[in-house]
């Protein structure tokens, strides 16, 4: 039985930016983190959950330590917007516009418009690859093709053949924990969710003529934006990714029925966002 302090199980963004975290604030601390993918990952590989806010963004840029790196493989982001009016029939340049429409926070110096503090689209493939390097560089065990399947719960937890006082579960939808607890309950609100990535990069800025709209907000702003593009029971997002391309998902009512495939994402669009 190998005797560790902490025992992560999940791999992901949560996951290793919390090795690292135990690992900067306590050197010498003996942390494992499991993942039934090989760790690292691929830095290439694109996963959604690439946008965040700015709590996050201070979290990874300050107390992780990871600034330099999110400013030279990564997106700085100007914050939300919403478009709102969608499905009634109005043109792009006349529907209401929710944002911050000038940079702020001295980010321009950067140079990059952003917000205070910073946020970030992400590519979570770079992102998860570069943690688990440091992690790995600092003395994590960094545990990959792993299924785990036999967990008992003390103190000491035990995972197979590791053993620690402190197990947490950084899983995801795997919900590790919350399986072996019994804890998983469903929520009285439900939604759907049908999400794709295009390798266009979607601006914002192209999608409307109007010299009204050009003149709100700088140009090479808008695209920084996490995009929402608003109407009846649903709402579309636009998120800018690493290399040039675009996440594109639409969130909705169960009401309005199943989209499952990009192709029937695409028709929808023609018909409720056609710009």
């Amino acid at each position: 039985m190998r005797e560790l302090d902490v025992i992560v199980l999940g791999g992901g963004g949560a996951g290793l930016s919390l090795g690292l975290q135990l690992l900067t604030a306590s050197p010498g601390l003996r942390v494992a983190v499991l993942d039934k993918r090989p760790l690292p990952g691929d830095p290439e590989r694109v996963r959604l959950g690439e946008s965040v806010s700015e709590a996050a963004g201070w979290y990874l840029s300050e107390r992780l330590g990871l600034a330099a790196h999110l400013r030279d493989q990564h997106i700085l982001k100007h914050g939300l917007r919403f478009f709102f009016g969608g499905g009634q029939g109005l043109s792009m340049g006349l529907r209401p516009e929710f944002a911050a429409m000038r940079p702020g926070g001295g980010f321009w110096e950067l140079p990059f418009a952003g917000t205070h503090p910073p946020t970030y689209q992400l590519h979570r493939g770079r992102l998860e690859a570069h943690v688990a390097a440091r992690v790995g560089a600092l003395g994590g065990l960094l545990l990959g093709e792993r299924e785990v399947d036999d967990i008992e719960l003390g103190p000491p937890h035990r995972v197979g053949d590791l053993q620690a006082p402190w197990l947490v579960d950084a899983s995801g939808h795997a919900g590790l924990l919350e399986l072996e607890l019994g804890g998983r309950h469903s929520l009285d609100h439900s939604v759907l969710a049908t999400w794709t990535w295009t390798a266009a990069r979607v601006d914002p800025d192209r999608l409307s003529s109007s010299a009204a709209f050009g003149e709100r907000t700088p140009t090479d702003l808008r695209w920084r934006s996490t995009s929402h593009l608003m109407g009846p029971g649903y709402w579309l997002w636009l998120i800018p990714v690493p290399g040039g391309g675009t996440s594109v998902g639409l969130v909705r009512d169960p009401a309005l029925g199943s989209l499952a495939s990009p192709g029937a994402l695409r028709d929808w669009c023609r018909s409720h966002e056609p710009e």
